[in-house]
C-alpha cells in the first residue's frame, strides 16, 4: 500500500471565513478590495503551524487580497487560480432595474419580467427575509425545508450535494449568526409553503449565495432567476454592494447575472528548500488541470456518472413521476369525476401538471378545480377559467 510522505493539510478559505470568522493562521489579515477595509488575523501564528507541512488553501475570493508578508522570509507561496467565482457587482448602479438594463439582454429582461408576472399571478406569492431575527422554530423549519428542497433537486440532476458532511455544522452555528446580521435566510413562498430558499453569509459590503434550492414543481415559472433578481433588490435595499455566487451550479445562469467572473486564488505554503514538496505541490497543480479540463470536455463521463446514481444510488427510492397531458373541450360527467384537494401529500405527484397548467394558461391557484377519475386511478382532471387538461400518471 502507497503511503505518502507529505504531511498535507487542506483548508476552505471561504467555508473558514464566512462561516467560521476565521482567518486561516499564518495569515495577518486581508484588505477587502471592494472597499479598501483591513481585517487583521487576531490568531495569527508562524512556524510553529506551518511547520514541516505542505498546506494547501483553496477558494480564496480575489476581491479579498491576503496580506502574506511574514511569509516571503522562510516559506514558499505557488499561487494557482483555479475554478470560476461568480460575482455580481452592483457598485456604480442606483439600483436593480439600472443593473439588469445593463446587464441582462432585452429579450432575457422581458423572459423575467414575463415569470415574475406569471408567478406571482398564479400564488399568493411573498418574498420574506430573515436578517436579524427569527424564531428558533422558524429558523429550524427553514433548515428543514431547504434540505429536503436539495435533495430532491440534486437527486433530479443525478449528482450528491456538496456540503452534506457539513449539513449539521451549518445548522448548529448559523442560528446565531442570523441574529448578529452575519448570515441570513431569503425565502420566497406560494402561501406558507418556501419555494425557494437561499443561505447567505454577510461580511461588511458583501453577501454570499452559500446555498440556495427551489422546489421543482414550480420550474417553468424561473424560480432561480427570479429569486436572484430580488436578492439584488434586497442587497441594493440593505447597502449591500457584492453579491457572490460562488462556484457550481448552473454555469450558464450565473453567467447570464454575474458580471464579474474571476477565478479563485489557490495557494500552497511550505518551507523554503523543500524540493519534494516544491515536488508534490507541481504535480497536485497538474493533476487539478486535467481533472478541470476533463470536467469541462468530457460530457460523456458526466453522463455515466448521472446515470450510477440514479439508476444505484437512488434505486431503492421513488422517483419523479412521469406523465401526459392532453387537452380537454370539457370536462366527463360529474358523477365519473370526483373533486380532490390536490395540494395535499396524498397528491404530490401532481403539483408539477398542474403548476404547469397554471404557468401556460395564467390560472390563479383560486380558480383551479382538480378531479379524479372515479375509475382509473391514473387519470386526473385540471380546469381552469378558460380551458381544462387531462393528465395520464404513468407510475412504472
Amino acid at each position: 500500500m502507497f503511503v505518502n510522505p507529505i504531511k498535507h493539510i487542506k483548508y476552505n478559505f471561504t467555508f473558514d471565513f464566512f462561516l467560521k470568522r476565521q482567518i486561516n493562521p499564518f495569515y495577518e489579515g486581508f484588505t477587502n478590495l471592494t472597499n479598501n477595509k483591513k481585517t487583521f488575523n487576531k490568531d495569527i501564528k508562524t512556524s510553529n503551524v506551518i511547520g514541516n507541512v505542505l498546506h494547501e488553501v483553496k477558494n480564496i475570493p480575489t476581491y479579498f487580497n491576503l496580506n502574506k508578508t511574514f511569509l516571503d522570509k522562510e516559506y514558499k507561496v505557488i499561487e494557482y487560480n483555479r475554478i470560476d467565482n461568480f460575482i455580481i457587482n452592483l457598485q456604480g448602479f442606483s439600483d436593480v432595474n439600472e443593473y439588469l438594463l445593463d446587464n441582462l439582454t432585452p429579450k432575457n429582461k422581458k423572459k423575467l419580467e414575463t415569470r415574475k408576472n406569471r408567478l406571482e399571478t398564479c400564488f399568493k406569492v411573498t418574498y420574506r427575509s430573515y436578517f436579524g431575527d427569527i424564531s428558533e422554530k422558524k429558523y429550524k423549519f427553514l433548515f428543514h425545508e431547504l434540505k429536503q428542497l436539495i435533495e430532491r433537486r440534486f437527486k433530479q440532476r443525478g449528482e450528491n450535494f456538496y456540503a452534506e458532511d457539513k449539513w449539521n455544522y451549518f445548522v448548529e452555528e448559523t442560528y446565531k449568526l442570523i441574529l448578529d446580521k452575519k448570515a441570513s435566510f431569503y425565502v420566497i413562498y406560494d402561501d406558507k409553503k418556501p419555494i425557494h430558499i437561499g443561505l447567505m453569509y454577510h461580511f461588511q459590503n458583501i453577501v454570499q449565495s452559500f446555498i440556495t434550492s427551489y422546489d421543482i414543481d414550480y420550474s417553468k415559472f424561473g424560480i432561480g432567476h427570479i429569486a436572484i433578481f430580488k436578492k439584488i433588490e434586497w442587497c441594493f435595499a440593505n447597502n449591500f454592494n457584492i453579491l457572490d455566487l460562488m462556484w457550481g451550479g448552473t454555469i450558464a445562469n450565473k453567467k447570464l447575472w454575474c458580471n464579474d467572473i474571476r477565478k479563485y486564488e489557490h495557494q500552497f505554503i511550505y518551507k523554503k528548500n523543500q524540493i519534494l514538496k516544491a515536488f508534490y505541490a507541481n504535480l497536485l497543480i497538474q493533476l487539478y488541470k486535467i481533472k478541470d479540463w476533463m470536467g469541462k470536455n468530457t460530457t460523456s463521463v458526466k453522463k455515466i456518472k448521472r446515470s450510477f446514481v440514479h439508476d444505484y444510488l437512488y434505486k431503492t427510492e421513488k422517483m419523479e413521476i412521469n406523465y401526459k397531458v392532453e387537452r380537454l373541450l370539457k370536462l366527463p360527467i360529474n358523477n365519473n369525476i370526483t373533486k380532490i384537494k390536490f395540494k395535499s401529500d396524498q397528491y404530490a405527484f401532481l403539483r408539477k401538471p398542474v403548476y404547469d397548467f397554471q404557468y401556460l394558461n395564467f390560472e390563479s391557484s383560486s380558480n383551479l378545480d382538480v378531479f379524479k377519475d372515479n375509475i382509473n386511478d391514473d387519470i386526473y382532471f385540471v380546469k381552469g377559467t378558460k380551458s381544462q387538461i387531462k393528465v395520464l400518471i404513468n407510475r412504472n
